[in-house]
């Protein structure tokens, strides 16, 4: 629009600086373990992490060490599955392992316990298999005595037939405390899939932060 005096008014709108939005949405994501976007614009909005400022869209929301990480087969289809009704109903748990390259303490097997209800997480790095027993044993004890054992305690859980789980000492040590001991079919790691899908979570995450970084596989 021209004024009378020959100069012109201009409707401006501001432009944001689309790189160093970029740059910080980047630093965020890899600082967290390559969380996807969406999420970490959720936990900045509400301040749900120290430190952690509100992030806008990255531009092409694409990360390279992401694509190249977590391409997975095609999924199965979803089943419709009873839900449990509170923590420590029902633990999924598995054994990943050996890995190829052990870790600097010598550790080959991750040992992952998932609760069905709140989809807590324990995790335990192994260097022999024969020591599952014993961990879970020791989770056992530690839910006990933090989750007050005269109000809750573990009623089943559900694992894989490796011999780590199926095996005369672990059925006298959940008999011993009225837990059910459920096994999944032969070859079919659908049956337990939760666990099965937080294995996979756990790998993604170590897998493109190594590739991130650019550090040997033993770290």
């Amino acid at each position: 629009m021209r004024s009378s005096d020959n100069c012109y008014c201009l409707k401006a709108s501001i432009v944001s600086n689309h790189v160093s939005m970029d740059e910080q949405i980047e630093l965020w994501h890899e600082r967290i373990g390559h969380m996807n976007f969406r999420d970490l614009r959720t936990l900045g909005k509400f301040n749900c992490v120290r430190g952690l400022p509100k992030l806008g869209k990255k531009a092409n929301g694409i990360c390279g060490p992401c694509q190249q990480g977590k391409q997975t087969k095609s999924m199965h289809k979803k089943g419709k599955y009873l839900t449990t009704k509170e923590p420590l109903e029902l633990l999924h748990m598995d054994l990943m392992g050996p890995m190829q390259t052990e870790s600097l303490g010598g550790k080959r097997y991750i040992f992952v316990c998932v609760d069905d209800f709140s989809r807590f997480t324990w995790t335990y790095f192994l260097r022999e298999k024969s020591k599952t027993f014993d961990k879970f044993k020791m989770l056992c004890n530690k839910i006990q005595n933090e989750m007050n054992s005269n109000i809750k305690s573990i009623k089943r859980i559900r694992s894989d037939h490796g011999r780590e789980f199926e095996n005369a000492t672990f059925e006298t040590f959940c008999n011993g405390l009225g837990i059910s001991h459920e096994f999944s079919a032969p070859r079919t790691p659908q049956q337990n899939g939760v666990v099965e899908r937080k294995n996979r979570v756990l790998q993604e995450m170590a897998r493109v932060m190594l590739l991130s970084n650019n550090v040997p596989r033993n770290l």
